[in-house]
């Protein structure tokens, strides 16, 4: 079955128009995990905080699988310096 990936973050959303074929459901959930790993290391630097969510849709344009990942950095407070 094919499988499109559209990404959403603050910026607004990426659709996928091409997909990919996966042989199994399980397939695609840990490719859409390793995805959104991916995505989230261009992140790294920019921003303290992030928010990217996965949205997967099948051949028929339903949502099959959703991630989403949240990061809040803060600095800590350091006491008696």
């Amino acid at each position: 079955m094919r499988y499109f990936f559209d990404f959403s973050d603050p910026e607004g959303i990426q659709k996928d128009v091409d997909g990919v074929a996966y042989e199994t459901f399980d397939r695609m959930c840990r490719e859409a995990k390793r995805s959104i790993a991916r995505i989230a290391e261009e992140f790294v630097g920019s921003n303290d905080n992030m928010n990217i969510e996965l949205h997967v849709r099948d051949e028929m344009g339903i949502e099959v699988y959703n991630l989403r990942l949240s990061v809040e950095g803060k600095r800590a407070r350091c006491m008696g310096i």
